[in-house]
């Protein structure tokens, strides 16, 4: 079990700008122990022993995957464009 002793747990408080008085400072450190008991359990637990299970084909099964298609109409959205430098539209600087 971890636990945080009081110079941390006063030092925790100090940077939330936290006042709190001794039972509060006890009742943390007594939370803190807990969480870090259920944390401790959940890295036993759930350590992944076989990182193959990450590794997954994602597909998105509502839409077929097909060859890409290039655009054709990107002339006719240039033409549209207030200013344009080549093949890029020119915008003013964002700062």
């Amino acid at each position: 079990m971890n636990k945080i002793d009081e110079k941390t747990l006063k030092r925790v408080s100090e940077v939330c700008r936290l006042k709190l008085s001794q039972g509060e400072l006890k009742e943390f450190s007594l939370d803190s122990e807990k969480l870090f008991t259920f944390f401790s359990k959940i890295n036993q637990d759930y350590a992944p022993k076989d990182l193959s299970l990450y590794l997954t084909l994602n597909r998105n099964p509502l839409r077929k995957d097909g060859t890409a298609k290039t655009f054709e109409g990107a002339k006719s959205i240039l033409d549209l464009a207030p200013k344009r430098s080549a093949d890029y539209f020119k915008v003013p600087k964002n700062l």
